[in-house]
């Protein structure tokens, strides 16, 4: 929710301005229009405001305050230059705006207003579903320079662990990326019965480095792009440092909440594979599922609404959900996933000697999913875990030396 949402009858009261018949009181329905942007400028600061339609229940941008007013003002000289009036504005007519909803009443509007209309929707509506945040999100960053890239194909705990990540941080090259990355955490799995915990969910990565003054501050202004803005929401930066022993990574930062939710981690990297890093990269991870939940107000994340269309979070993933969670909790022989953790780990060592780091470090990713299966089924003891937990990080260590020697 961008903004304020208020309900449809509301939105009719801000924009219900009837055409009456006779030019001159078309000059009082936009005097009236121009007065109540003012005063939600004012009241606002500017900001956007969305509104929930009726039916398809999507939020979508229908006041559209300091563009507006300068577009109500061109209409305004307009009229009064041609006295023209809309042939198409009747008297009962009513400026009506349900864009999302598929009920598209707007009538009599001239080209500025339509463009006012158009620039808001592309401004605010865009963010609302998951689908269009990613989009955002993307845009946002190639516009700050960061190389767009897909998601790595094998199973990984954290974005953290995608190799170009990995790889990145430990050399001395400046480096910009942005990528969404599917996460699986098998220990999360609640076969689809839990609102927030899951055995899949998404991050949205991004690597500065070197990371600059102000990532803090360029973070917050992606935060805006799609409309949560500190006015209008409760953002907090509350001091975590990260830690993921099995790659052997390690950074100072904070976790940031939004109406006290956690929604993304902001991270200093400051080692990776147990090797310091020559160039500290700021790391920003987002929680996609929980900022889609805040935006969308929404508590449950099977009921995120993914596009316009009405599918939900829910339609795509609950299903998998149920059998992925049943796959990793009961169905797995955990003696034939311990076997493959040792088969993983013999190729990744063949491969290391074989002087080839992306391939090796694949394997390393495959047995770091395959340490998250064993411990998410409880069949490692502390002193097991902790030796397999090492294992990976050795493993990682030697695939990042052996790509710096490259």
């Amino acid at each position: 929710m961008l903004g304020k949402v208020f309900p449809a009858k509301t939105v009719s009261s801000f924009l219900g301005i009837g055409y009456l018949p006779g030019w001159q009181n078309y000059w009082s329905s936009f005097l009236i229009l121009f007065i109540v942007d003012v005063i939600l400028t004012l009241t606002y600061g500017g900001e956007y405001l969305l509104y929930k339609m009726p039916n398809s229940g999507v939020v979508v941008a229908a006041i559209f305050t300091k563009l507006a007013i300068v577009m109500l003002v061109m209409q305004l000289i307009g009229i009064f230059i041609f006295h023209a009036q809309d042939p198409s504005a009747n008297s009962g007519e009513d400026i009506v705006i349900q864009i999302a909803s598929g009920q598209v009443l707007t009538v009599a509007l001239s080209m500025p207003a339509i463009m006012s209309i158009y620039y808001a929707y592309k401004k605010c509506a865009i963010c609302v579903n998951l689908q269009s945040i990613i989009k955002e999100l993307q845009d946002f960053w190639a516009g700050e320079g960061c190389v767009i890239l897909h998601p790595y194909t094998s199973e990984v705990g954290a974005g953290t662990l995608h190799p170009a990540t990995i790889m990145s941080v430990i050399d001395t090259k400046p480096t910009k990326i942005a990528y969404l990355q599917p996460v699986i955490r098998p220990a999360d799995g609640r076969y689809s019965d839990n609102p927030n915990r899951l055995y899949q969910h998404h991050q949205y990565q991004v690597i500065i480095k070197p990371s600059g003054n102000n990532l803090q501050d360029v973070y917050l202004d992606s935060l805006k792009a799609l409309g949560i803005s500190t006015e209008k929401y409760d953002i907090k930066f509350v001091e975590d440092d990260w830690e993921n022993p099995s790659v052997g990574a390690s950074g100072l930062g904070w976790e940031v909440t939004c109406n006290g939710m956690e929604v993304t981690q902001l991270t200093y990297i400051q080692q990776v594979g147990g090797i310091d890093c020559k160039m500290i990269p700021g790391e920003v991870a987002y929680g996609l599922e929980r900022l889609a939940m805040c935006i969308q107000g929404v508590d449950n994340v099977y009921d995120i609404t993914w596009n316009d269309n009405g599918v939900t979070y829910g339609d795509i993933f609950k299903q998998r959900e149920y059998e992925f969670s049943y796959l990793a909790l009961d169905y797995y022989d955990t003696k034939v996933v311990q076997q493959q953790f040792e088969d993983t780990e013999k190729l990744c060592k063949f491969l290391i000697e074989k002087e080839l780091p992306m391939a090796a470090y694949d394997q390393c990713i495959k047995t770091s999913h395959l340490l998250n299966l064993l411990d998410a089924r409880g069949v490692l003891g502390v002193n097991e875990r902790t030796a397999h937990i090492g294992r990976v990080r050795e493993l990682t260590k030697k695939c990042c030396e052996l790509y710096m020697s490259k």
